[in-house]
């Protein structure tokens, strides 16, 4: 009888990675989705938006506060996402993914956008009065969520996915992920030999190589299909 695994301490071989088929809207997609934001309730229209156009996650597009809004260079600090405790049925701001915040570069047009929405938001605030109902922090002060309900409260982050499932279905839009989104957005600054540290910094990975290994496999399929069309659908 062998009292001893002959093969502790051995390293299993590691396997090659396989990678995933990434799937993102090409050009003709893309303005097709942005042409039908146009029928869309504003806040929708902007939250695809800034998945499409600034490559943000879906928790971090709910945790986008008003300080965190710069309407002169027109950059979005990302230093939050908003998260749910189903414990305690309790919305609360969480890290990013990295832990670390990031200034995203947004396009102006898509800026002025937002800031024509918060105008009407904070006008929507200011009429509901006491039946506005905003999220607070540990001490009681409100926060400044720039996505809400009607009501105040913050917006599920995963709601997000399921309206974005029924506009995919209702406008009779490729169907794509919502994540999908950031993907177009990624391999739009692929396609354009962006600087991988630059588009790193963008997405919010973690380091370098994590872009890379997501990226730089693109077939010249993929390239021609993410074309430069940010300015001309905007």
């Amino acid at each position: 009888m062998i009292e001893t695994n002959p093969m502790n301490g051995v390293e299993r071989p590691s396997r090659s990675k396989r990678y995933k088929e990434i799937e993102f809207y090409d050009e003709e997609q893309l303005k097709l989705l942005l042409k039908k934001t146009k029928e869309m309730y504003p806040k929708h229209a902007l939250q695809i938006k800034l998945a499409a156009l600034a490559g943000l996650r879906m928790s971090e597009i709910a945790g986008i506060r008003y300080e965190c809004l710069n309407f002169v260079n027109n950059p979005i600090l990302i230093d939050s996402t908003l998260q749910y405790d189903k414990e305690d049925k309790n919305f609360f701001l969480g890290p990013t993914k990295t832990k670390r915040p990031r200034t995203v570069n947004v396009p102006a047009e898509l800026m002025r956008e937002i800031k024509q929405y918060a105008k009407e938001h904070k006008k929507l605030q200011l009429a509901s009065g006491e039946a506005w109902k905003p999220m607070k922090d540990d001490k009681g002060t409100p926060i400044n969520l720039l996505f809400t309900k009607t009501n105040g409260c913050p917006s599920h982050p995963d709601s997000m996915s399921g309206r974005w499932r029924e506009i995919v279905e209702r406008h009779n839009l490729p169907i794509l992920t919502f994540h999908g989104l950031r993907h177009t957005y990624a391999l739009f600054m692929v396609s354009k030999n962006v600087n991988f540290k630059i588009i790193q910094e963008q997405l919010g990975h973690v380091n370098i190589q994590e872009t890379v290994n997501t990226y730089s496999h693109l077939t010249m399929r993929d390239k021609e299909k993410a074309t430069d069309f940010f300015d001309s659908i905007l």
